[in-house]
């Protein structure tokens, strides 16, 4: 057993399993293509792992299929006294060939990979190319007897497409997904409807806020008779002014006279 492969089974490092085999004196080298005795390994196991050691015991060890080649039997024939028993020996002797002979047709044949077969190259259409031009030669003789030989090329024919009609009509278009169409118009009412109940609410806001004003405001002519009584106010007050100074006035002067 290689190194490397018993601290893998052990999952030990190998300077671990190198250590313990020199503390029992045992030198190998440190290197993972170190073979180790299986006395060794079993040592290590042992001190290591020894619940390995027990698996290995209870698994039992199959043994090996070994086909053996049948050996040549040897039969020795003895001198007939008779033409009769020679008969009788020499059938024997034949029935046992042929027994030997049917062991060794019994031996299991070699197995052999099933043959797979590749399919080949499948032919999906054809290309029409457009054929090479032909030049016709024609030999036209000239006036003097000279003989002047004439190419034409004649093009070739295209074919022209032939064009696919489709009946419209038959065409069966995809059909609508009437639930979705279902929530789509559910979602639009719901969403008018909200809007709907905003403005309402603006409204009504918008008259509860011109009702308090309106409340809070005074009327015009409320306005003017304030205006008025501001106005007339400081007349009074220039009155009593004027009136305070001449009866101070007065009283001087009658203190003076007297």
């Amino acid at each position: 057993m290689r190194l490397a492969q018993l601290a893998r089974k052990l999952s030990l490092k190998s300077t671990a399993i190198v250590d313990f085999l020199a503390a029992q004196g045992v030198a190998i080298d440190d290197s993972p293509n170190a073979k180790v005795d299986e006395v060794h390994a079993r040592a290590v196991i042992s001190h290591f792992a020894p619940a390995l050691l027990d698996v290995e015991e209870t698994i039992p060890h199959e043994p090996e299929n070994t086909l053996e080649a049948p050996k040549e039997e040897t039969i020795e024939i003895p001198e007939p006294s008779d033409e009769s028993e020679v008969m009788e020996e020499v059938d024997e002797v034949e029935n046992e060939v042929a027994s030997s002979i049917e062991t060794v047709e019994e031996l299991p044949d070699v197995i052999r990979a099933p043959k797979i077969e590749l399919s080949g190259l499948k032919v999906l259409g054809k290309i029409e190319l457009p054929e090479k031009k032909k030049k016709e030669e024609s030999e036209v003789i000239n006036e003097s007897g000279e003989v002047l030989i004439e190419e034409s090329v004649t093009e070739p024919r295209i074919k022209p497409r032939e064009k696919k009609f489709t009946d419209r009509k038959r065409i069966e278009r995809p059909r609508r997904n009437t639930l979705s169409e279902a929530r789509e118009r559910e979602r639009r009412e719901e969403e008018e409807k909200r809007k709907a109940e905003e403005e309402k609410r603006k409204e009504l806001r918008k008259q509860k806020y011109l009702q308090t004003r309106q409340a809070k405001a005074p009327s015009r002519a409320e306005k003017v008779k304030v205006e008025k009584e501001v106005k007339k106010a400081p007349a009074k007050k220039k009155k009593e002014e004027s009136v305070s100074l001449l009866t101070r006035f007065m009283r001087w002067l009658t203190s003076n006279q007297t």
